[in-house]
């Protein structure tokens, strides 16, 4: 099954109520629904484009350093354990204003994973290649879905909400894809149900959001009660 790439841009501009992906038409082809992944990864890239382009956003981290000028709070009792002052440094511990934060740390994460992915399209991975140098300094977090948290968005930062929801729904489609087999026939089964999972969350978040808008009906999401229990504590999530 072939879908056109436009119909995706447009399912995904409601699926994450983002109008303007509806007009993302420059890439007329159809593509395999295994490869939705393929037009994901461009929603991000795309979005992240603009982020950079007015700049990422950064906040206040706290740091402990050894220095030799005095900066923020000099940390008396450490300096004076270590003999510092000797050597006439301080022990300080400041505020630095960096791009180094949550946010950063979880798009730099699933844009480095996505772009090591060999069932992305080198078109995709070549665009998304300066994006990675722009982020050398942020660092990483942990993707798997049982660790998975999704940052803190607020007034400074709200530009990143489809960010982050194109990297949750990444993440969830990733796992349990990992199983380090290295067989080829397994690989691409993985790919397909990767495929297919995704296709299948952006059309129910399309359908719910697309009532949403254009019918007088009162519409939510609905989760089927699961009778079921876990084998152990580990397997609970």
């Amino acid at each position: 099954m072939t879908v056109p790439v436009k119909n995706l841009f447009h399912i995904a501009s409601y699926a994450f109520d983002v109008p303007h992906w509806a007009d993302e038409t420059d890439h007329e082809l159809a593509i395999d629904v295994a490869h939705t992944y393929n037009v994901v990864v461009l929603l991000l890239v795309r979005e992240l484009e603009r982020i950079i382009g007015r700049g990422l956003h950064r906040g206040y981290v706290g740091r402990e350093e050894v220095l030799r000028a005095p900066r923020g709070r000099i940390m008396v009792e450490p300096t004076i354990a270590r003999l510092l002052h000797r050597r006439l440094q301080v022990h300080c511990c400041f505020e630095e204003l960096t791009e180094d934060v949550p946010v950063n740390r979880l798009v730099a994460a699933v844009l480095r994973r996505s772009a090591a992915d060999s069932d992305l399209a080198l078109a995709v991975r070549q665009r998304a290649g300066p994006l990675l140098r722009l982020l050398e300094g942020v660092g990483s977090c942990e993707l798997e879905p049982a660790r998975f948290r999704r940052p803190a968005l607020h007034r400074n930062n709200q530009n990143y909400r489809p960010v982050i929801d194109l990297c949750e729904l990444l993440v969830q489609g990733w796992y349990p894809g990992d199983v380090g087999t290295g067989s080829a026939a397994i690989h691409r089964l993985q790919a397909v149900a990767r495929g297919h999972y995704l296709m299948a969350r952006l059309f129910e978040n399309f359908v719910r959001n697309y009532l949403r808008a254009h019918s007088p009906w009162t519409v939510r999401g609905r989760e089927i009660p699961w009778a079921g229990g876990a084998l152990d504590s580990s397997s609970a999530d």
